[in-house]
């Protein structure tokens, strides 16, 4: 096992006391003539709001210096075997100017508990150090002078991300309630920038100054973020929210994310732990509240109205109100990497279900191809983006097939970590349960729905065709009904059949372990390209036996090699016999190497065999 490495942060200039080795600094200012690595436009937010206490200011800046560590810190790679390779071991400190309300032990633990569970690390550490001060930005930047608005009781703070989720959310206050609107956003790119701000300059149009828009800006300067998940971007988010709720003298504000993206139940196996992002999930929220109530001095909430709503009903209200819109939303989890005019890269998880969602809700007119890097209807599916869509598809239908029972068992370590935190006085753990169940099976009625109208309106026989390998092909099938490890067989024996056959053509393998060595070295030679479409599988070859991990691919391989006086019937009697020794959960792939053609019948070397369910034959020469 990979020893986990500990991360130090220096943040706002603190002293490096414990004598940390190789320490990074941060910091948003120019100190001892270096300049500044992060960008705050803390004096700006300041001067919008026109005074911001002292606490709330420490927060403001540990949530962007720990927003920064956790794009400098990399997790390592998305194939990454162990867990510890992918979680982190992180200690910032940090020099604020509350020190005596930060130093608190109920206060740390309350914050680090939600760090670890929200951004998946192994663990965050985090210390404080006295003595930090920044000057007032002008006359008045003074507590006298802090902003009350005329009616607080009818004030909405809103995360405002520039997604569907958040606009259907403002849409709603704004067309249900007669209120003001406050949107928080974090702004770290030009082009989330630019997203964000082209939104509100609509609604401002329809809604006046009824809505208003406070900007934090935050990112790396004159470096490259090292992790992109940005996760802890959630930690941000939320705490610039909460310091104008505070600003304004709210007891809360609102998150909205549909209940699917957020509660976020796993995939696959490798889905689970820091890979499975938790960024809105109940338990995340429920630590945020507790360490907000902390910060306030008194019990603050989060709203969390669209935890049971999919994504094509979020979809809908945006039509309700202003379909025009839609396109203007972002998001995509990858936009960065998308090119030309595209504002998605049209291959993760959040465009699959966006595009599924519009074209369900019959709003794709208002999402066009035009806005994807990658179009999920035309393009050929590659390994990666496969995966992907394989796994949504395959998700929503399981759940639709499972009973309440089946259900409930299946999430039961998920709702473990969701139900309480969901619960209300009126709501029972159940209810919340068969509420969860309900929109899952909504939701799977919403992929069916997009599924048969893309196929409808893409794939008319009588255009121009789309590329092989795509969604319809998939779709013709029915892939998604295969399990992993059966799609897996058949393309490794589609594989190893041209490398067996290329690689003996002139010289034969010696004995059966020089066949399995090297038929073991082209396995692990390609295994990044099979964990692109198979991320579960990766080989440990023991001399023979190729396997998976995590028991997530139950995969055998076993080979065997005809020649001489190894006839067929002793590798039918070999073959025979590893059935009965390995569990009736495994699925076996059989190579069996021939040369000389001994094999006189494929079909009837096969049906000799007293083959189980799960294996696969497969015959070289």
């Amino acid at each position: 096992m990979t020893p986990r490495k500990k991360s130090f942060i220096l943040a706002n200039n603190a002293k490096n006391e414990n004598k940390y080795i190789d320490p990074i600094s941060l910091n948003y200012s120019k100190i001892d003539n270096v300049d500044p690595n992060v960008y705050i436009n803390l004096p700006s937010f300041i001067e919008k709001v026109i005074h911001i206490p002292d606490r709330l200011l420490d927060l403001l800046e540990l949530a962007a210096y720990i927003f920064a560590s956790d794009r400098m810190i990399s997790r390592g790679t998305l194939n990454a075997v162990e867990y510890h390779s992918w979680s982190r071991d992180i200690h910032l400190k940090i020099k604020v100017r509350d020190f005596s309300f930060w130093s608190q032990l109920e206060v740390k633990e309350s914050l680090t508990n939600a760090l670890n569970f929200m951004l998946g690390d192994h663990n965050w550490e985090i210390s404080f150090e006295q003595g930090h001060s920044t000057d007032p930005i002008g006359l008045f930047d003074k507590e006298i002078f802090s902003l009350k608005p005329e009616n607080v009781k009818k004030t909405s703070v809103v995360l405002f991300s520039g997604g569907a989720d958040s606009l259907a959310g403002v849409l709603e206050l704004l067309n249900q309630t007669d209120g003001n609107v406050i949107l928080s956003s974090h702004q770290s790119s030009s082009s989330a920038k630019k997203t964000q701000n082209a939104l509100y300059t609509s609604l401002e149009k329809k809604f006046g100054n009824r809505i208003h828009h406070y900007k934090y800006e935050c990112h790396l300067s004159g470096k490259r973020a090292t992790d992109e998940t940005q996760r802890s971007r959630s930690f941000l988010f939320s705490s610039i929210a909460f310091v104008l709720a505070r600003t304004f003298d709210q007891k809360e504000f609102y998150l909205f994310e549909n209940g699917v993206t957020s509660l976020n139940l796993f995939r696959r196996e490798d889905l689970m732990n820091s890979r499975a992002s938790r960024t809105t999930h109940p338990q995340t929220l429920f630590k945020l509240m507790e360490f907000f109530s902390l910060v306030a001095g008194f019990q603050f909430e989060i709203k969390h109205n669209y935890v049971f709503k999919t994504k094509r009903e979020v979809f809908e209200i945006i039509g309700k109100y202003s379909p025009d819109l839609i396109s203007s939303t972002v998001s995509c989890t990858k936009a960065s990497f998308s090119k030309g005019i595209a504002t998605h890269c049209g291959r993760c998880f959040q465009c699959i279900d966006r595009r599924l969602s519009t074209v369900s809700g019959g709003l794709d007119e208002h999402d066009h191809e035009g806005l994807y890097d990658f179009d999920l209807f035309r393009d050929s599916l590659d390994g990666g983006i496969k995966t992907g869509v394989l796994d949504y598809i395959r998700q929503a239908l399981e759940i639709n097939e499972y009973s309440f029972d089946s259900f409930y068992e299946k999430y039961f370590y998920e709702f473990a970590t969701i139900v309480k935190y969901l619960q209300t006085n009126s709501r029972s753990e159940m209810d919340i349960i068969e509420e969860l169940w309900q929109m899952y099976k909504t939701h799977f009625s919403n992929v069916k729905q997009a599924l048969v109208s893309a196929r409808m309106k893409y794939d008319d026989p009588f255009t121009k065709p789309v590329q092989k390998n795509n969604l319809f092909s998939l779709i013709a099938t029915r892939e998604y009904l295969v399990e992993d490890v059966k799609r897996f067989a058949e393309n490794l024996a589609n594989k190893l059949l041209d490398f067996v056959s290329e690689s003996f053509a002139n010289v034969k393998p010696q004995n059966e372990n020089d066949l399995n060595e090297k038929v073991g070295a082209f396995l692990r030679s390609h295994d990044k390209e099979f964990r692109s479409e198979y991320p579960t599988v990766s080989f440990a070859c023991a001399n023979v036996i190729p396997d998976h991990i995590n028991n997530s691919l139950n995969l055998i391989i076993e080979s065997k090699y005809i020649r001489g006086s190894t006839s067929p019937s002793r590798v039918t009697e070999g073959i025979a016999a590893d059935l009965t020794k390995y569990p009736e959960t495994a699925y076996i792939l059989f190579l069996v190497y021939d040369p000389e053609h001994q094999i006189k019948s494929d079909r009837v070397f096969s049906e000799e065999i007293h083959l189980k369910e799960r294996n696969k034959i497969l015959i070289v020469r």
